[in-house]
């Protein structure tokens, strides 16, 4: 039996702690008590002894101790207990044990704990996982180009709202390759600034004409110029505005692609 009044008495045997089934005793356990256990003891913890913990004793639970969690282990702590972690807590948790969390632990984590998720954190979001946050929470991902093009993909227009250009600006070729015509619809002017040279050259001629229906009359004029580039100039005029192209004339041009694509070339921006 484990004595809560002598905290040396922490250094007992797996099967003692796996004994210690009472919900007043997990919660008479003191912060340096609980630091104090080894990783095999950890490993011996209930999903119901783990769910007995108050909040203060999860917070004092060190990274190495909760990255020894298995996902059977995660799965007992609930939506406020995971939002009680601190940053540092969050951060140690392994990209499995983040791909192990229910929708609704993940959903419970504040801006503050999303923001400190790292990459392989990030890329470790499961789509029902993804399909609880909220746009606040997409919008302090400072990791957004770890999201796989499926990631991607599985944002809504409101999440993507929440995203600011600098954050648009992570995104790979293939990542913006795998938006849909909702997706590109959605963005704002500002957030098409952010778009790179380089993502620019992978949207098809069905995405340049989703993108531009939305915005790019407000784009920079030199950007359309480069995607007049990329796709032809009359191919990219058909795409925006059919009805403003004259195909027996097709270098006929309303004043904003003139400002983009000169008569003899067409301006590009690196």
């Amino acid at each position: 039996r484990i004595s809560v009044d002598m905290p040396h008495s922490i250094a007992c045997h797996r099967r003692e702690i796996m004994a210690m089934s009472c919900m007043t005793k997990m919660q008479a356990m003191t912060a340096s008590q609980l630091t104090a256990l080894s990783p095999t003891q950890m490993s011996g913890l209930s999903a119901g002894q783990l769910s007995a913990l108050t909040i203060s004793q999860i917070q004092s639970l060190s990274p190495s101790q909760l990255s020894t969690l298995n996902p059977a282990q995660l799965a007992g702590l609930s939506p406020a207990q995971i939002s009680a972690l601190n940053a540092s807590q969050v951060g140690g948790l392994t990209a499995i044990q983040v791909a192990s969390l229910s929708p609704n632990q993940v959903a419970a984590m504040s801006t503050t704990q999303v923001s400190s998720l790292s990459g392989p954190q990030v890329n470790a979001l499961s789509a029902p996982q993804l399909a609880l946050l909220q746009p606040a929470q997409v919008g302090v991902i400072s990791s957004l180009g770890n999201f796989s093009p499926t990631q991607v993909a599985e944002l809504t227009p409101s999440q993507l709202a929440a995203v600011s250009p600098a954050q648009i600006n992570q995104l790979s070729m293939a990542q913006v390759s795998s938006l849909s015509s909702a997706q590109l619809q959605s963005l704002t002017p500002s957030q098409v600034s952010g778009l790179s040279v380089g993502s620019l050259s992978s949207i098809t001629p069905n995405q340049l004409a989703s993108l531009t229906v939305s915005s790019a009359h407000a784009q920079d004029p030199a950007r359309v110029g480069i995607a007049a580039e990329l796709f032809g100039e009359h191919a990219f005029l058909a795409a925006q505005r059919p009805c403003d192209v004259d195909h027996d004339r097709p270098h006929r041009r309303l004043p904003l692609e003139r400002q983009a694509v000169g008569s003899t070339q067409f301006t590009r921006v690196e």
